[in-house]
C-alpha cells in the first residue's frame, strides 16, 4: 500500500510537467525544433537561453557520441525521443512515458569551452538514457535501488565523458 501511495504522489508531482511537455510536443512547429537521429530537440527554457545555441550544443553532443562512442549513442537513440531544454529540473531528468529527456543548460558552467560543453551534454544524455534503459528493463526507481541506479547512471556518464575527452585529445 505504501508503494502505491508513493507512486501516486510521484505521478501527481510529474503530471503538470508531462502535460506541459505534451502540449509543447504537439505544438512543435511553434517552437524551434531539430530532428536529429530520431531525436527531437525543443527549447522551453528561460529567455536568456538562446535556442540556436542549445540546439547546436545538443546536436554536437549527439555527433560526438555517434563518432566516438557508438554503443552509447545507440542507447541514447533507443531511449530518448525528445530532448527538452528547460529550467524545470536541476540538471537532467528522464520521463519514461514518451522517452523524454529534460536538460537544464544552467547546470553546465558558462565558462566551459564549446567542446567541453558538448562533452558534458553528451554525458548528461548518456546518464538520462541509462535511466531509460533500466526503466525499460522494469527495474523500479524506488527505495534502496534508487541510490544504486543513480550510481550506475553516474558511472556511465563518467565513462562516456572520459572516453569522449580522450578521443577529442587524440583527434587534435
Amino acid at each position: 500500500m505504501r508503494k502505491l501511495i508513493h507512486l501516486l504522489n510521484e505521478a501527481r508531482a510529474v503530471l503538470p510537467s508531462l502535460l506541459l511537455l505534451g502540449v509543447a510536443a504537439t505544438r512543435a512547429p511553434h517552437f524551434a525544433a531539430h530532428n536529429g537521429p530520431g531525436i527531437r530537440i525543443l527549447a522551453l527554457g528561460p529567455r536568456n537561453v538562446q535556442f540556436n545555441t542549445c540546439e547546436d550544443d545538443v546536436r554536437q553532443a549527439l555527433l560526438l557520441l555517434a563518432r566516438f562512442d557508438p554503443r552509447r549513442m545507440a542507447r541514447v537513440s533507443a531511449c530518448i525521443r525528445f530532448v527538452f531544454v528547460a529550467s524545470v529540473c536541476k540538471g537532467g531528468f528522464y520521463l519514461h512515458p514518451g522517452k523524454i529527456c529534460l536538460l537544464n543548460f544552467a547546470s553546465i558552467p558558462g565558462q566551459y569551452a564549446p567542446t567541453a560543453r558538448h562533452v558534458a551534454l553528451a554525458g548528461m544524455l548518456v546518464h538520462e538514457a541509462t535511466h531509460g534503459l533500466l526503466n525499460s528493463r522494469k527495474i523500479p526507481y524506488c527505495g534502496r535501488l534508487s541510490a544504486r541506479i543513480e550510481n550506475l547512471c553516474e558511472l556511465e556518464q563518467v565513462r562516456c565523458v572520459r572516453r569522449l575527452a580522450r578521443a577529442g585529445a587524440e583527434d587534435r
